[in-house]
């Protein structure tokens, strides 16, 4: 104990330097996650020629589930969209002939967005799609889509979870005036 006081007394200022750093890093993730695990989200607008109450079931393109550039795990991602929107998804390559609503998701990590939430720039773009094929081909239709930027502020949260805000922030109504936020809370487990 002795040689613990005497190392914080020669180190006093390296010490209480760690000791500041900590507590401000503590306060900052408070305040970007809350105590109440709640973090920030915003969504813009890129298009909106349907709303989601209009789709009753969705296929998944297992490329065009994405995460930092890599394919990501689509069971995971299909088990999200029957949570939020109560719709039993399937693959594309099974089922679209049966399923004429085509789901896509690509998160970006720590990319300059631009976007800041009380001076703090986003941590994750989610950018969902769902969009109509044209009927007997698997090319998609551009003139039937709604499509989605979520971005999402705070700390590092778990790929599945931003996946799922992305959903909730796509399942929102919103302005079709593009230059409209739709900006939200949601409760998380970080």
């Amino acid at each position: 104990m002795a040689r613990v006081l005497k190392f914080i007394k020669d180190n006093k200022i390296a010490v209480f330097g760690f000791g500041f750093v900590l507590a401000v890093s503590v306060l900052i993730r408070f305040a970007m996650v809350g105590s109440e695990g709640r973090v920030v989200v915003a969504s813009a607008l890129n298009q909106s020629k349907i709303a989601m109450t209009q789709v009753s079931c969705l296929s998944i393109d297992p490329h065009k589930i994405r995460f930092n550039g890599a394919e990501y795990d689509t069971s995971k991602v299909m088990k999200l969209i029957d949570e939020v929107f109560s719709i039993q998804p399937t693959l594309l390559e099974s089922e679209q002939v049966a399923c004429p609503w085509v789901f896509a998701a690509t998160i970006v990590k720590n990319a300059n967005f631009g976007v800041k939430h009380n001076g703090r720039p986003a941590k994750y773009l989610v950018s969902v799609d769902v969009c109509a094929s044209r009927p007997g081909k698997q090319v998609l239709d551009p003139n039937w889509c709604l499509s989605k930027n979520v971005y999402v502020f705070g700390s590092p949260l778990p790929v599945p979870t931003l996946f799922k805000l992305g959903l909730i922030g796509l399942g929102r109504l919103q302005s079709k005036q593009s230059n409209e936020w739709d900006v939200f809370d949601e409760r998380v487990t970080p």
